[in-house]
């Protein structure tokens, strides 16, 4: 039994709260399928899931587009993501990220423990990380507004979620879906009119 996505038509397994394509709410409602039996699990949570899926259907955990291998070659697989871990976190302890509020000059790091930091304000599909409640004008930023995106090359990008006033880097408005490579000192406008303005700091 599998779960039908109503905004991208994929099949998720039986239990799937959101989409493992889009990450869509997902009705209860049952429908007969079939689900790839390669399949990706969730370093987070264990949770099994199709090799095309890009976020982990019961935690909402980003996914590597890395099929499960037979088990004659877990061994040599578990050595190579090993090595990867080892790089991404001697890279992200160098760096150290910071959005710095400039209305009030409040600094707030970002997440070190996470490759997918979402922005917005909190009572939307995904909780989310970095929370702009506190600050004045935080009404024109979406629930789910955009996301950082932190690559184990060290390459950090931005992505506009399909925010309602759009999300700019240095007054230059990102189109929905589309990353932008974030560099030092860099100006993200979450919504039109400068009302909520960061600047992106890497340290180390």
């Amino acid at each position: 039994m599998s779960i039908k996505c109503p905004n991208c038509g994929l099949e998720n397994p039986n239990g799937t709260t959101h989409c493992q394509q889009c990450f869509s709410p997902l009705s209860p409602i049952e429908v007969k399928g079939t689900i790839e039996e390669n399949v990706i699990k969730c370093p987070d949570c264990g949770t099994k899931n199709p090799p095309f899926a890009k976020f982990c259907g019961n935690c909402g955990k980003r996914l590597s587009q890395i099929v499960q291998q037979p088990v004659e070659e877990k061994v040599v697989e578990q050595k190579i993501e090993s090595k990867e871990v080892a790089e991404q976190t001697t890279v992200l302890q160098v760096k150290k990220l910071k959005l710095i509020h400039v209305a009030t000059n409040t600094e707030i790091e970002v997440p070190a423990n996470k490759d997918y930091i979402l922005i917005g304000r909190q009572g939307g599909a995904r909780p989310v990380d970095i929370d702009v409640s506190p600050f004045k004008d935080s009404n024109i930023v979406s629930r789910n507004h955009a996301a950082i995106i932190i690559e184990p090359t060290g390459n950090v990008y931005i992505e506009d979620l399909g925010s309602t006033n759009g999300t700019f880097i240095n007054y230059r408005e990102i189109r929905k879906g589309d990353k932008c490579l974030l560099h030092d000192g860099d100006k993200i406008m979450l919504g039109r009119e400068e009302k909520v303005v960061f600047i992106f700091r890497i340290e180390g």
